[in-house]
């Protein structure tokens, strides 16, 4: 399939492929940095929770002595932790176990109230879920939509709980997740920006080499095909180059000098041709000429010789006719001359016998006398 996409575009391809390669990468990289800065925030609270459950494991071993009665020490350590803060505005509260606050320094007007059935934007039972994970886990992260201080708008907030079974109590803390979205967001449209640069440069590097080699081929492949249709006159560009595409029109430009010097040698050797037939076709018409010019002469003399002979036939038949006459006159007198012959041969046939008989007469004499 690939193999039937334009030249162009598959020069382009590496581009748009690294394109997405950038694109995904900083998508990865932005999720990936993501993931690292939400997992350092959930070490930063298990870390503030955790230093708070130890400090309340420090006020019930002073219980646990005798130093200091459960309430003196409940009192001592909600006062240390409405005192503490970290980062930008964020606390450590605590919850007893039916979902009262307690500890709250964000605004300390709510402690003493019951948020157990308190949803977030959501409808969410957030403190409930916190009492749940606190109560099963151990201790664990929720999370829920809950407004700044001062605000309305509810905004992603991340808190971890753990709980403290001697005092029933859940401490917790929790901060805001909406500064993470916006440097996310920040963030992201910054290597956004960066990986359209890159993009367009690239595209940019792209586009001038893809025109760099489609317009030659371009124009090598309109001149292949004027040459196909028999036009040697066309002219090649890029024989100067000194890369792949120089070559290719150099050899082409071979084929075309090459194509011209065969045209040449094929209208040399038809004009040859022509030639020849012209020049069979002279000689033919001289032999012609000449047998006709021969046949002529010789049909005179034939000619000449028929008046000759008929004149010779014409004396012959005369001579002929003159020789019939003498010859009936011969046939007549040979016819005469036969009759006479037949009456001598008769004549002597009787003579013949006459001396037969006297010869006879003799003989018979002769036998008397002897």
């Amino acid at each position: 399939m690939a193999r039937s996409l334009p030249l162009a575009v598959r020069i382009s391809l590496p581009v748009l492929i690294m394109a997405a390669g950038l694109f995904v990468t900083v998508a990865a990289g932005l999720w990936m940095q993501s993931v690292n800065m939400v997992r350092e925030r959930k070490i930063l609270l298990e870390e503030h929770v955790t230093a708070a459950t130890s400090l309340a494991t420090l006020y019930q071993t002073r219980v646990t002595n005798g130093t200091l009665s459960t309430e003196a020490a409940q009192a001592e350590m909600q006062a240390v932790m409405r005192a503490q803060s970290f980062g930008e505005g964020n606390y450590v509260f605590v919850l007893d176990q039916s979902g009262r606050m307690l500890v709250n320094r964000g605004a300390p007007q709510v402690e003493g109230k019951d948020f157990s059935l308190s949803p977030d934007a959501h409808g969410f039972l957030f403190v409930q879920e916190m009492m749940n994970v606190a109560r099963t886990q151990g201790g664990g992260f929720v999370r829920y939509m809950w407004p700044h201080a001062g605000q309305d708008k509810p905004v992603p907030k991340l808190t971890y709980v753990h709980a403290f079974a001697p005092w029933g109590w859940v401490i917790g803390t929790g901060v805001y997740m909406d500064d993470l979205d916006a440097m996310m967001w920040r963030q992201g449209l910054t290597l956004a920006g960066v990986a359209l640069l890159i993009l367009l440069v690239a595209g940019a590097v792209a586009f001038v080499a893809t025109r760099g080699v489609t317009r030659p081929l371009d124009g090598m492949k309109r001149a292949m095909v004027l040459l196909s249709r028999g036009d040697l006159d066309v002219s090649l560009n890029g024989e100067e180059r000194g890369d792949e595409l120089g070559e290719m029109a150099r050899a082409l430009a071979v084929f075309r000098d090459n194509a011209r010097a065969n045209r040449r040698l094929e209208e040399e050797a038809r004009a040859t041709a022509e030639r020849q037939v012209v020049e069979r076709r002279e000689a033919r018409q001289a032999l012609a000429d000449s047998f006709e010019a021969e046949i002529g002469e010789i049909l005179t003399g034939l000619s000449v010789a028929a008046e000759q002979l008929d004149r010779t036939a014409q004396a012959m038949t005369e001579t002929a006719r003159v020789s019939l006459e003498q010859a009936r006159d011969v046939r007549d007198a040979l016819a005469q001359t036969t009759g006479n012959v037949q009456s001598v041969a008769s004549a002597a046939e009787e003579m013949s016998a006459s001396v037969g008989e006297i010869s006879g007469q003799v003989h018979r004499s002769t036998d008397v006398v002897g």
